[in-house]
């Protein structure tokens, strides 16, 4: 009996021994396949095997080392799951598929999770996205944190199945909760934007904060931002970046935007400029857009290193070539007014797709370029649209640019109330411009009720910001006292001050205040001055202005050529008083060549645009036959036209057709009346004439001691004659 038991104990040793054996050698070979294919997520791999990424998988070493460890352990589940991965890296669908199987049926989650990715995918079979969901929730409901975080991905994308962002946010919780790397992040920033759930920015800024203590880059990042901004507890510039220091320098690239944004801004230390390009460099190589286009803007800037034009374009093209949208309205700066070789087609075309991408600045700068016709046709109507696009995107400057296009009836109906409203939101907004038309409108009353008062206040702001039309439209408004008390002083500084940065009209009226002392001492040579200035940037009554100075000599030394000069620019330049004036002087030969040809043109032009002094001159070019053929009929016409108007020559000249019948009938009596009103009002050819009349008793009785009280008048003003006809009527003894 106890030789038996002696046996039986030899022979249980030696089955134990080889068991051992076996087991030992199955356990290298399943520890070679754990080394080559095991998952990092697996929480069932062996413990001091730290895992592989999917695409750090070496097929070569893992497929044999693990179908071994299959063949030597066929019921390991775990073993299973690696195989698959393996088989999955070489795209061998079916064989992944069927050890995902394996691992399943065993009730392995990462199998099941795997497994739902293929059917996910259709990979190796019909994608099936409901038995994929199904395999999700079974991994998921088991504690997979991958799995977990797989269906908050598919539910936040709703490509295979109904967008949920309410079941992306509740299952990317749980693989927070869970511990899965980058979680964390994802969950802070479903909580920071009020994905599938209420905002709460303090929840998401502990999310981020888990994140970055467990060594996550991206929730580091925004964990940072979120100390930028202060947002969901205290701000802290030196902590963010800190933070942003290690994020980038893992190897995070947004962060390494970020860094650079804070050197360049002194946030958290001091303004470093040259490692802010120096970040923005390392980002844009890696290929982040934001960072491609910051770097081609201090490229462009030369800040942070020497400024290089051809590098900037390039990375300004490459991310706008991309699709970045800062970088696209760059370029297209760059295109328009340079530095650098311009194009304003390309300009054009990169602030048109800027535009459409939703840059309100961009459809404002596309706007301007639709109006002007600048880098291909003009089309007000398009201009008109993305003016307004920029407008109700809050752009000021959009809302500045639609105002003036209703106002005029430009590229659609006119519609002053629309006009009145959008500057009103533009001045509200800043829009300097818009403060000076909103406050036009409002002083005219229109688009609305009229208020002087809102109008003056709004242009004074416009004026304050520096607008050289809103201070000479303020300077208006206090010189008549509308919105408050006149101040000729402060009208006279403000037209100085609109002079000074450019605005030719006030130029031209801080001249008139000069010239007659108006809100201060009078002052001819800075008159003349600033009447030169306006008249050389274009204003038309500027330039008869120092044409009259010059020609009279009026506080200034008589220049009679340059007199001429002058008005004729005025003139051609449409000023209607100047054109009369030039004619005088072509008639007279004063400054220049006398040329009747010219100056009865001239004087035409100025009677026909309603000059009372031009109708009574050209009248007299016409009566006399100067610079073309007499035509008494026309120069009786056009002294009758002047004499409606007032005209004290034109009365005496018109009694004087009368008289002798020229140019229509005679009439004495019609003749003596006329000049009976322009002697009374101080014409002293007229006195002559009347007193002729009053002599000879032609159109009325004789009156002597009249015609004597007005050949005195006609001597005392001036008129050579009369000292003859007085001295003819005493020889008479009448």
């Amino acid at each position: 009996m106890q030789r038996v038991v002696f046996f039986a104990a030899v022979m249980i040793a030696c089955q134990s021994q080889a068991a051992l054996a076996q087991n030992g050698a199955t356990a290298a070979l399943m520890a070679i396949c754990d080394q080559a294919a095991a998952s990092p997520f697996d929480t069932q791999r062996r413990s001091g095997v730290a895992g592989v990424a999917a695409d750090k998988i070496d097929p070569k070493i893992a497929i044999p080392a693990c179908e071994a460890a299959a063949k030597a352990a066929p019921n390991d589940p775990r073993i299973a799951f690696q195989l698959g991965r393996a088989y999955a890296v070489t795209k061998a669908y079916e064989s992944a598929r069927s050890q995902y199987e394996k691992g399943y049926a065993a009730g392995h989650l990462l199998a099941t999770s795997n497994l739902a990715a293929l059917y996910l995918n259709g990979d190796g079979m019909p994608a099936d996205p409901r038995r994929a969901i199904a395999l999700l929730e079974k991994a998921a409901n088991g504690g997979a944190a991958i799995a977990m975080s797989n269906l908050a991905q598919i539910y936040y994308d709703g490509k295979s199945v109904p967008k949920d962002l309410a079941a992306a946010r509740r299952w990317i919780e749980k693989a927070a909760d869970g511990g899965f790397p980058g979680a964390m992040n994802r969950f802070g920033n479903m909580l920071e934007n009020g994905l599938g759930g209420p905002q709460d920015l303090s929840r998401a800024r502990r999310a981020y904060q888990k994140g970055t203590a467990a060594g996550d880059f991206g929730a580091m990042n925004n964990f940072a931002n979120m100390l930028r901004r202060g947002s969901g507890g205290p701000q802290d510039f030196a902590e963010a970046r800190r933070l942003l220091q290690t994020a980038a320098e893992g190897g995070n690239v947004e962060a390494m935007v970020n860094l650079a944004a804070v050197a360049q801004a002194g946030q958290g230390g001091p303004i470093d400029l040259a490692t802010a390009r120096r970040w923005f460099t390392k980002s844009a190589e890696a290929g982040d857009t934001d960072g491609m286009a910051f770097l081609g803007q201090m490229l462009l800037a030369g800040s942070g290193g020497p400024q290089d034009i051809g590098e900037a374009r390039r990375w300004l093209q490459r991310a706008a070539e991309k699709g970045n949208v800062v970088a696209m309205v760059n370029l297209g700066a760059m295109y328009q007014v340079g530095p650098g070789q311009t194009d304003l087609s390309e300009a054009r075309r990169w602030f048109q797709m800027a535009a459409a991408a939703g840059n309100a600045g961009a459809m404002n700068v596309f706007g301007l370029l639709l109006k002007e016709g600048s880098g291909g046709a003009q089309d007000p109507v398009e201009a008109r649209r993305w003016f307004r696009k920029a407008a109700e995107a809050g752009n000021a400057g959009g809302m500045g640019q639609l105002g003036p296009m209703l106002h005029a009836g430009a590229g659609g109906p006119q519609d002053l109330a629309e006009a009145r409203r959008w500057f009103q939101k533009g001045a509200e907004a800043g829009d300097v411009g818009s403060m000076r038309n909103f406050g036009a409108m409002l002083f005219a009353g229109q688009g609305g009720r009229q208020d002087r008062v809102e109008a003056r206040r709004w242009t004074q702001k416009a004026a304050e910001r520096g607008d050289a039309d809103a201070m000479k439209n303020l300077a208006g408004m206090l010189d008549a006292g509308s919105g408050g008390q006149k101040n000729p002083a402060e009208v006279r500084r403000l037209l100085q001050k609109s002079a000074e940065a450019g605005n030719a009209e006030a130029m031209y009226n801080f001249a008139l205040s000069l010239q007659r002392g108006i809100g201060g001492p009078m002052d001819s040579d800075e008159a003349r001055r600033w009447y030169r200035k306006a008249a050389e940037a274009g204003n038309i009554k500027a330039m008869g202005s120092l044409a009259e100075m010059l020609s009279k000599g009026s506080g200034v030394s008589q220049d009679l050529i340059e007199a001429r000069r002058w008005f004729k620019k005025a003139a051609e330049g449409g000023d209607v008083d100047a054109m009369q004036d030039y004619g005088a002087m072509l008639q007279e030969g004063s400054g220049g060549p006398e040329d009747n040809d010219e100056a009865r043109r001239w004087l035409q032009k100025s009677a026909e645009a309603g000059n009372v002094n031009a109708m009574n001159y050209f009248g007299y070019m016409l009566d006399h036959g100067y610079g073309g053929p007499k035509n008494p009929v026309e120069a009786r016409r056009w002294y009758v036209k002047a004499v409606d108007a007032g005209h004290l020559g034109a009365m005496n000249n018109l009694g004087g057709m009368m008289r002798t019948g020229s140019g229509g009938p005679k009439d004495m009596a019609g003749a003596r009346r006329l000049f009976q009103r322009a002697a009374e009002a101080g014409n002293g050819t007229a006195m002559d004439n009347l007193g002729l009349l009053l002599r000879d008793g032609f159109g009325g009785p004789k009156e002597l001691a009249e015609a004597r009280i007005w050949f005195q008048k006609a001597i005392d003003a001036g008129i050579l004659f009369a000292h003859r006809h007085l001295e003819d009527l005493d020889r008479a003894g009448r």
